[in-house]
């Protein structure tokens, strides 16, 4: 009997050790409390849209069945007065005038390298790095698109390739090749001399754009205010088709609107006053700044209206009419708070930190609310004890003050 009673108390003593020895380990490699560090996080909604541009212009009738050249690329800015295109009386006539400039701007090179001489560019290696230079810059704008500055970049790359001749030796008298060229730019100019041509000067001053789309009367400025949701859906789903007879036309106005379709949810993002930024697919360039002028709906559509008003003029947006676009809002930039982890102490909205072995008590500064998180200021001077980048916030834990010892 007292052999069992030893056996059961030896068995009970070194249950006890198990379970005081667990204990002691669970104290010591797990701690009840989680932590998620305060992160740099930056925050930017958008939205995809469907819109029309809507801009004030005025149609330039004129002689189309000719040929037309046009003096300026789409987008152009022009004075009242200025000439915007010249109409010829063949196809051959525009060849041959073309090749005139071409000529005038070859011998204009060619007479450049020769006055200068190869004394003046002894610096070989100075004009190589140019020539690498002004290349760079002539496959930049035909990757982007920018014809209007090909030809001004090729006519830089060959007048460097002919100083780079002069300046090597191995060329040092162009005479020949400008007397040539010379002479048939005075055969061309005689051919020419013996037609005619007509010039189309712009009625008043604004962006040029050689094309029409019969919109042009519908959506001027003051027609804005006049129509319905369905109406502005009616255009904006519309085929927009190039229009016959017009030389062109005169965007008269330096601001221009972008009328976009938005849901009622979507538009509840949008606030009258507030600046976004548009993004159009159609293109690739930068995104265009806009102020939200108005915001409206009507029994004609679930649908509202969101009038935007831009001032960026290019070759691209002056020749679109309907265009998608994705319109993004203000970005924050803050520490990134989990939304659990927010505790109110003293009236005061703040967090627990862990720093080193103790619980302190921070404040934040909401800027953003997410769906599960929020955004709070940055204070890199820290004036206040606020929470600062890369404090380990509690996230999970009970009992917690400030001040608190973790064991």
């Amino acid at each position: 009997m007292n052999n069992r009673t030893g056996k059961v108390l030896i068995f009970v003593f070194s249950l006890f050790l198990v379970i005081y020895a667990g204990y002691q380990a669970v104290r010591y490699f797990y701690a009840p409390y989680r932590t998620e560090t305060a992160f740099n996080f930056t925050v930017a909604d958008s939205i995809d849209v469907q819109g029309i541009m809507i801009r004030d212009e005025t149609v330039i009738d004129g002689q189309t069945g000719d040929v037309i050249s046009y003096v300026n690329a789409d987008g152009t800015k022009v004075s009242q007065g200025s000439v915007i295109a010249e109409i010829y009386p063949s196809e051959q006539y525009a060849a041959d005038k073309v090749r005139i400039e071409e000529l005038a701007n070859q011998i204009e090179i060619l007479e450049e390298a020769q006055s200068a001489g190869s004394g003046y560019y002894a610096n070989s290696d100075s004009i190589t790095r140019q020539i690498a230079d002004e290349l760079g810059n002539y496959i930049d704008a035909a990757s982007s698109g920018q014809v209007g500055e090909l030809e001004d970049t090729k006519m830089n790359l060959v007048s460097l390739i002919n100083k780079k001749q002069m300046s090597t030796g191995k060329t040092t008298d162009f005479s020949a090749t400008i007397q040539e060229l010379t002479a048939e730019k005075e055969q061309l100019e005689s051919t020419v001399a013996a037609g005619t041509e007509q010039t189309i000067t712009s009625p008043l001053a604004g962006y040029f754009v050689g094309s029409t789309d019969g919109l042009e009367e519908t959506l001027k400025l003051e027609a804005m205010d006049q129509m319905s949701v369905k109406e502005y859906e009616d255009l904006i789903a519309q085929e927009i088709e190039p229009q016959s007879g017009h030389i062109g036309k005169i965007i008269s106005e330096f601001n221009w609107f972008y009328a976009a379709q938005v849901s009622a949810d979507d538009a509840s993002k949008f606030v009258e006053g507030s600046d976004v930024s548009l993004s159009f697919s159609e293109t690739d360039e930068e995104s265009v700044p806009g102020k939200v002028m108005k915001i409206f709906s009507d029994d004609t559509s679930e649908n509202n209206i969101v009038i935007i008003r831009c001032n960026r003029m290019s070759s691209n947006l002056a020749q679109m009419r309907t265009a998608q676009a994705q319109i993004q809002f203000e970005s924050y930039t803050g520490l990134r708070v989990p939304e659990k982890a927010i505790r109110i102490q003293n009236n005061v909205q703040g967090v627990f930190v862990r720093i080193g072995d103790r619980v302190s008590f921070k404040q934040i500064y909401p800027i953003f609310v997410g769906e599960d998180f929020v955004l709070s200021s940055i204070d890199e001077l820290d004036t206040d004890g606020s929470l600062q980048l890369f404090d380990e916030i509690i996230v999970e834990g009970t009992d917690l003050y400030d001040g608190k010892l973790l064991s």
